[in-house]
This record gives C-alpha cells, sequence and structure tokens, in this order.
C-alpha cells in the first residue's frame, strides 16, 4: 500500500446488539442492530452499508456527509437524523433541524427535509414523503420494537433482525394478519409465546430457529 495511505473506520454491531460512540468530538452515533457504518478517511464523510443509524451533532463538530446507497444527506452542527436501509428503500428522517438530502428522484436532485419529515427512497426511482410516528420509530433505542397495526409477515422480518437465530413463518394465510404490541430485545421470546394466543398458531423449535406453524 502507499505509504500514506489510511484505512477507514468501521463500525459493526452483530445482531441483537446496539451500540453507541462519539465521533469528531461532539457527534453522537448510535448504532441499531447489524448495522455497519464506514467512517471514510481525511473526511467528514460515512457510508451506512447495513441496518440503522441515528446521527446527532452538539457542539462544533464540522458539517457531515452520511451516504446510504444514491442517497446523501447533510447533517449540521445541531442536527440530527435517522438513516435506515431496507432490503428496497432508504429511509431518511431528520429528527433536529432541517435536512439537506440528495438523490436523483428529487426535483432538481436535492431537497430539504424539516425536523419530523422523512423522505422514503425506493427501488426504481421512486421518492415518498411523509410523517412518522416518531416515538415508534426511534422505540429501537431503548430496545423495544413497537408495532401498530402491522401484517404478521412483517412483525417477524423486523424480529428477525435482532436474532441471531430466525423465525419462520409458517402460516402463509395469516402473513396479512394486523397486530399490535411491543416486542423488548431483552425478554427473547416472551412477545412470540403470546401468538398462540391471538392467533391459531403454535411455536415448534427448529434446528436452526423458531417456527410459526398453523394449528
Amino acid at each position: 500500500m502507499p505509504r500514506r495511505a489510511q484505512a477507514a473506520r468501521v463500525l459493526q454491531t452483530p445482531a441483537g446488539r446496539l451500540a453507541g460512540t462519539m465521533l469528531a468530538g461532539a457527534l453522537r452515533c448510535e448504532l441499531d442492530t447489524d448495522t455497519r457504518l464506514v467512517l471514510l478517511p481525511d473526511s467528514a464523510c460515512t457510508r451506512l452499508e447495513k441496518e440503522q443509524v441515528i446521527l446527532s451533532a452538539s457542539g462544533q463538530p464540522p458539517p457531515l456527509w452520511l451516504f446510504a446507497r444514491a442517497v446523501n444527506l447533510r447533517l449540521g452542527v445541531q442536527g440530527a437524523a435517522n438513516i435506515r436501509l431496507d432490503p428496497d428503500c432508504v429511509h431518511v428522517t431528520a429528527l433536529r433541524e432541517r435536512l439537506l438530502v440528495h438523490d436523483p428522484s428529487l426535483a432538481g436532485g436535492r431537497a430539504w427535509l424539516p425536523p419530523g419529515e422523512r423522505l422514503s427512497f425506493f427501488a426504481g426511482g421512486r421518492a415518498l414523503q411523509d410523517t412518522p410516528d416518531l416515538d415508534a420509530l426511534l422505540a429501537w433505542q431503548q430496545g423495544r420494537i413497537v408495532f401498530r397495526n402491522c401484517p404478521l409477515g412483517a412483525v417477524v422480518a423486523e424480529i428477525n433482525r435482532y436474532r441471531p437465530q430466525k423465525i419462520t413463518l409458517r402460516a402463509p394465510l395469516l402473513s396479512g394478519q394486523q397486530q399490535s404490541g411491543v416486542y423488548c430485545i431483552s425478554r427473547g421470546d416472551s412477545f412470540l409465546h403470546m401468538l398462540p394466543r391471538l392467533l391459531p398458531v403454535r411455536l415448534v423449535q427448529a434446528p436452526d430457529g423458531l417456527e410459526i406453524a398453523p394449528v
């Protein structure tokens, strides 16, 4: 390698673990489960490669650029944002101060996102702006997942992000059943053991995890 080459710094969490650290003095970084964030050397840029992160600035760090696939955003010196990567979508939510967001799907290639608003960039070039429930969106910081009228298939997919051993839904006819509740990561399978009381399903222990099967 060239003598002056520097390695990028990589922050990564395993499945089921959260982590927080300080970057550039007064820049707080909180990583969700199974998240990977790469800090590029000699620059005020980071790249989110997997899952979800919250960045919040307080003090005098330099403005930060974060890249997530084709989307990039600029975090100001007092700004905060939640960024999440799904397989077919990038979600950017401004939590404090407005964010400057760049993406080819936006008019003029960029937009200012006010606090409390979310921009979702879908595969195929479609962008959607909405106002999410911030309490539910940020519950993962306290080790909780909040479901409000979510299909059972989506509930299982979200819980699987926090489990080394995965859950398989073997009841496809029930995958669209709406569910509401709170899953606490530290309590393991307590939420899952409630499902047989709510739906005609049973939990089956499998070699590689749990199965939700019809009764």
